[in-house]
C-alpha cells in the first residue's frame, strides 16, 4: 500500500473505532467494522461469507473492508491534479474525508479545493471548519483540520 493509504487507514481506524456487530451511526446509517456504511456500501456475497456465524466481523476482515473502500476513494481522486500535488499526509486527510462523507461529499468542498490548489493550507483548514461536516463529526474534523494545516500527524 502507498504511504497515504497506510496513513488514511490509521486515521479511519482512530476516528471510527471497531464495532463487530452492525449498529446505527450518529447519522442513522447501518454500519459495521471500521465505519463501513452498509447502506452506501452493501456487503458483496463474498463479504457476507467473511462474517462470523453470529453476523459479527473480525478486526482483520473489517480492516480489509476499510482498505478496499480507501482504495476506491483513491481511485476516484487519482486524476485530480490538486490531490496529486499534496503531501502523503494531506492526501491521507482527503482520503479519510472521502471515506467518511463519500467522494461526492468531498468534492462539495470547492473553496477548500481551491485553497489546496494554491497551497494555502491555512485557508483550506478554515474552509474545512466552515462546514456542516466540521460540526457533525466532532473530533475527527478537528484532528483533520489540524493535520491539514500543519502537515503533521
Amino acid at each position: 500500500m502507498s504511504i497515504e493509504l497506510d496513513l488514511a487507514l490509521e486515521l479511519v481506524k482512530e476516528a471510527e473505532g471497531f464495532m463487530e456487530f452492525p449498529y446505527y451511526c450518529p447519522s442513522n446509517r447501518l454500519t459495521q467494522g471500521y465505519g463501513r456504511n452498509l447502506e452506501a456500501h452493501p456487503l458483496s456475497e463474498l463479504e457476507k461469507k467473511q462474517l462470523n456465524a453470529d453476523g459479527s466481523v473480525s478486526e482483520e476482515v473489517a480492516t480489509q473492508w476499510a482498505i478496499k473502500e480507501l482504495i476506491e476513494c483513491e481511485s476516484k481522486l487519482k486524476d485530480n491534479i490538486i490531490y496529486k500535488n499534496q503531501t502523503p499526509i494531506r492526501k491521507a486527510v482527503l482520503l479519510d474525508m472521502c471515506f467518511n462523507i463519500g467522494y461526492a461529499g468531498l468534492m462539495k468542498f470547492k473553496k477548500m479545493w481551491f485553497a489546496l490548489g494554491n497551497k494555502d493550507y491555512a485557508e483550506a483548514s478554515r474552509q474545512m471548519k466552515d462546514s456542516a461536516w466540521y460540526t457533525q463529526v466532532g473530533n475527527r474534523s478537528k484532528r483533520n483540520v489540524e493535520i491539514m494545516a500543519s502537515n503533521q500527524i
